[in-house]
């Protein structure tokens, strides 16, 4: 993707890949609850390609050590995507909310 206008779904003023799938306050809020905060700081401060790496290479930064963290992560990569997709392309707000709640309460996909 290339640097658009304005978030659809949150409102910053530009969306790009990362921001689709890290940084808006919707994904953040999610990612936040799903891995240990004391990795909060380096999950946010790489670019696209070295937080995907990270994140797969990485085996226990996740919150719940019942879940393998590289699965859950390429899980919930592939959910936000097509949630923010449903959102912007067919209006689906409202499964996208239900979606992130589940997501959230039974930190699986």
């Amino acid at each position: 993707m290339r640097p658009t206008g304005q978030s659809e779904v949150c409102g910053a003023k530009s969306e790009t890949n990362i921001h689709a799938l890290r940084d808006c306050e919707w994904t953040s809020g999610i990612w936040s609850k799903l891995f240990q905060q004391k990795y909060w700081r380096e999950f946010k401060s790489k670019s696209l390609n070295q937080w995907v790496d990270w994140n797969i290479k990485e085996g226990e930064i996740g919150s719940n050590r019942e879940i393998f963290w590289p699965l859950l992560f390429q899980r919930v990569v592939h959910w936000a995507w097509t949630a923010r997709n449903e959102w912007i392309h067919q209006g689906l707000d409202r499964k996208m909310r239900v979606r992130s709640e589940q997501l959230v309460d039974r930190k699986s996909v």
